[in-house]
């Protein structure tokens, strides 16, 4: 009994070591949607998603090895023409002037949503607003906690939301490929021809 306990004590730094190299050969996928004029990189552990939303220009889920989704991402985009001569910058305080609409609009999509952090930050190198959500799901039984992050900008009338949503228990393991992911997104300045 000792030396199995033994021989798997030694083993597990060289299996570390190992993950830890097969981690930072991490390859990422480029991502460009020229409906949309963005581009963003993800990494090849992520499954791209089909979708019939078209306001969903990608959907990616991330599957733990018994195939059930750890983690998603969504890149939802909607053109309003009211919105066409704001600044992103004039878009973020719009929303983040009216707190409590953030937290009923949170509300339509999952009662149980509750925006517990929001405040200015940068998207696509634009002036953008965040919002973190906590909200609770029942699937057959089971109550789960989830935490939803969402950042928007407002470029040329499209507004750009990122949400990223995952297990409470486990956000911290998902901080570093969800920065990774937001930090990539980029979007021409173009508009596209079906925006007039």
């Amino acid at each position: 009994m000792k030396l199995i306990l033994l021989t798997v004590l030694l083993l597990l730094p060289a299996f570390a070591a190992g993950q830890a190299a097969s981690d930072a050969k991490d390859t990422r996928t480029k991502h460009t949607d020229p409906v949309h004029l963005f581009s963003l990189d993800y990494s090849d552990k992520w499954t791209k998603m089909e979708t019939d939303d078209p306001s969903e220009s990608i959907s990616l889920v991330h599957l733990s090895e018994a195939g059930s989704v750890e983690a998603l991402f969504i890149v939802i985009v909607q053109y309003d023409a009211e919105l066409k001569d704001l600044t992103p910058e004039d878009f973020a305080n719009l929303i983040l002037d009216d707190p409590e609409k953030i937290k009923s609009d949170a509300r339509e999509t999952n009662e149980t949503a509750n925006a517990i952090e929001f405040g200015k930050t940068q998207l696509a190198g634009r002036p953008a607003y965040r919002v973190k959500f906590r909200l609770t799901e029942n699937t057959e039984g089971v109550t789960r906690e989830f935490t939803r992050y969402e950042n928007s900008v407002l470029v040329d009338g499209r507004v750009y939301m990122l949400m990223f949503q995952v297990e409470t228990a486990a956000d911290g393991k998902w901080t570093a490929e969800r920065e990774a992911i937001v930090s990539s997104f980029a979007v021409s300045g173009a508009k596209p021809e079906n925006d007039k």
